[in-house]
């Protein structure tokens, strides 16, 4: 009986803490429609260049075969889940031109379709001991969309030349990286992942941080003090970028002086870009602190954002759900959220080795945001903690 009359309190906790339950209840699901949201009926499509120096061939029989001019055929035809072109294929004549745009982002690979790719197909189709046939992709290899179209698109050739030779891969893949002398280990390339996800922490610490002056009874002080919002705000994010940078120091420090691992590009570059991500992040913080009453709510809402901001920061192969461009910019959905451009930039900057001038639009960005983060926390913290009669 005690134990019946135990549960009926816990459950009478349960209802009365209505948000901890509602969002504990709704964090699967959620996730489930932000999923479908941007798969379902958005699967990419990839920007694909094409150059075909295939020359054909004429085999014993008389037979024309262009196999190059087939692949292309195959890639234009082919179809997603949904139904849609899964390739935007442009035919480029001038190698130089394709390599160009390539660079200039207008594509997401570049396919050269070598001169002897048809009599190679055939070759090994007389003789088995013949070397694969060569296709060769140009892309950055650093990038998301490269990688995918890399992928599915080897799978069509390799079907098309197997059907042709009647030999499972047959087909030899030569990968050359549109940013030369970048070689990065797949460690240095996940270094960008691990600081974000560290700076993504402040999310907790700054809410908290927010929180226990209202638990301590502070807050009514400084009201009494008349202290403003803006005035309170600004001391807790200069402790919390504190923090932050600690946290990026001893990252850094761990990557590179632990294991030494190397950036293409300036470090005090990418110590910008995480500076401003950790002022966007701290903004976030806030507004989670406008929703919760205190460091309980905050573990469980907190989860939320803190798995919104890592899953769309880059670090998953998730689809950009275009709204519209500013000049050569697109920006998507994913963008609203401050490790998205920063992950672009500091990627850019530390595989890359690129400069200021290559990623001041996503710092501009990051910058916009903090702008609107901080704003909406001022405001919803005023309208809950600092109300004063």
């Amino acid at each position: 009986m005690r134990s019946i009359y135990i549960l009926k309190k816990c459950v009478k906790e349960i209802v009365r803490d209505w948000k901890v339950l509602f969002f504990s209840l709704i964090f699967g699901p959620a996730f489930i429609f932000i999923f479908h949201s941007f798969y379902s009926n958005n699967q990419p499509v990839y920007k694909v260049a094409v150059t075909n120096f295939d020359k054909g061939f004429v085999d014993k029989q008389n037979t024309s075969i262009n196999a190059g001019e087939e692949l292309i055929k195959i890639l234009n035809e082919s179809k997603n889940s949904d139904g849609i072109k899964a390739y935007k294929v442009q035919v480029i004549k001038d190698k130089d031109e394709a390599m160009q745009k390539l660079k200039m982002g207008k594509y997401n690979i570049y396919i050269a379709i070598p001169e002897e790719f048809s009599k190679s197909i055939v070759d090994q189709a007389n003789d088995p001991s013949k070397t694969s046939t060569k296709l060769l992709f140009y892309g950055d290899m650093t990038t998301n969309e490269y990688m995918l179209s890399a992928i599915t698109i080897s799978g069509i050739g390799d079907k098309l030349v197997s059907s042709l030779t009647g030999r499972p891969k047959a087909l030899n893949y030569i990968e050359k990286s549109i940013v030369p002398n970048k070689e990065r280990t797949a460690f240095e390339m996940s270094i960008p992942a691990g600081v974000l996800l560290g700076i993504i922490m402040l999310v907790f610490t700054s809410a908290i941080a927010l929180v226990k002056e209202i638990e301590a009874g502070t807050i009514r002080r400084l009201q009494i003090s008349k202290v403003s919002a803006k005035e309170l705000l600004a001391a807790i994010t200069a402790s919390q970028l504190f923090i932050g940078m600690v946290s990026i120091a001893l990252t850094f420090f761990t990557a590179m002086t632990i294991f030494r691992a190397k950036s293409e590009g300036a470090m005090w570059l990418v110590w910008l870009i995480a500076i401003l991500c950790c002022i966007s992040i701290i903004a976030v913080g806030f507004i989670l602190a406008g929703f919760s009453r205190n460091v309980s709510e905050i573990l469980i809402l907190g989860n939320l954002p803190y798995f919104i901001l890592f899953l769309f920061s880059g670090v998953f192969p998730i689809p950009r759900l275009n709204i519209f461009s500013i000049g050569s910019h697109s920006i998507a959905v994913n963008d609203i959220f401050p490790t998205t451009p920063a992950m672009t930039a500091m990627k850019m900057v530390m595989d890359q080795g690129k400069n200021l001038n290559d990623i001041w639009f996503e710092l501009v960005l990051i910058l916009v945001l903090t702008g609107i983060y901080f704003a909406v926390g001022i405001y919803l913290f005023n309208r809950r903690h600092m109300k004063l009669s």
